[in-house]
């Protein structure tokens, strides 16, 4: 059993979310700050104190260069490729060769919405799902494939009211003209949208599925529904669909080396999948 497992079965998923905010960047830096500053304050002996002393001088310029480092571009492009390991894109010729293909489908991974937002009076994707929606919806474009898009209410929304999957399929109507034809709404990470799209996806016999979501998420989502499939003893083949891949480079820049908020969200992304891979979430 995961550690995830033993989550939802103890019915304590608020607690991932509370767990991710310590460990991963910047909650986890600055708890570490915190925990240094109260160990520094208190008092001891004189002997203990002379052997800290050294520790001290250096542990608060070392939790600022983790800081730094995590912040910058180049580290965390490097987080995502080393922890998260991408596929490739997608190619466009196998956008032809997949065209009207049976038993397959594109299946679109959610990645969170927003509850009573003034400007649509409801709910609201977030933009890693908006983007991953965009994209699903431009390859059934191409394909003429149909898309199950899966996402439910999250482990700290009310279970009650609209879902993830609602305001997808709004946004898909009234942004795109183009219907989903599946709304998996139960799931609540990515454990359950393997498990939730393959009831659907089998009722449907669809036994192949063009898989979309960031590039940095892909592999835990792939080994998700390999795993939902190997236990529903259904052979399902998965087309990995990365979005938000990294272009090539030249080499690295100044402004790689600089703080931005763009390489701490990369760090992040990167230190978030790593640990739920680690947890079987």
């Amino acid at each position: 059993m995961t550690l995830n497992d033993l989550v939802s079965w103890l019915d304590i998923g608020r607690i991932k979310g509370v767990i991710g905010a310590l460990l991963l960047p910047p909650g986890g830096l600055l708890l570490t700050g915190i925990l240094l500053t109260l160990s520094m304050q208190r008092r001891v002996p004189a002997s203990e104190a002379r052997q800290a002393r050294p520790l001290y001088r250096v542990a608060p310029w070392l939790l600022l260069a983790m800081a730094w480092t995590l912040c910058t571009p180049g580290a965390g492009r490097w987080l995502v490729r080393t922890l998260t390991e991408p596929p490739p894109a997608l190619a466009p010729p196998l956008h032809g060769a997949l065209r009207d293909a049976p038993a397959t489908a594109i299946v679109v991974l959610g990645g969170g919405a927003r509850n009573h937002v003034p400007e649509v009076q409801g709910m609201d994707l977030k933009p890693l799902t908006a983007e991953r929606l965009r994209h699903g919806i431009w390859l059934a474009r191409q394909t003429r494939l149909p898309i199950l898009f899966s996402g439910g209410t999250g482990f700290d929304d009310a279970a009650a009211g609209p879902n993830e999957s609602q305001a997808a399929d709004r946004v898909a109507r009234e942004s795109y003209d183009w219907p989903l034809r599946w709304l998996e709404g139960r799931s609540r990470d990515t454990r359950e949208n393997a498990t939730y799209s393959l009831e659907i996806l089998r009722a449907q016999g669809i036994h192949r599925v063009l898989l979309v979501t960031h590039a940095f998420h892909q592999q835990r989502a792939i080994a998700n529904f390999r795993r939902a499939a190997q236990e529903a003893g259904w052979a399902l083949q998965i087309v990995p669909v990365p979005i938000g891949l990294q272009p090539p480079s030249d080499g690295p820049t100044l402004n790689d080396l600089l703080p931005h908020w763009e390489g701490l969200q990369q760090s992040y992304f990167a230190l978030h999948e790593w640990l739920g891979r680690r947890a079987g979430a």
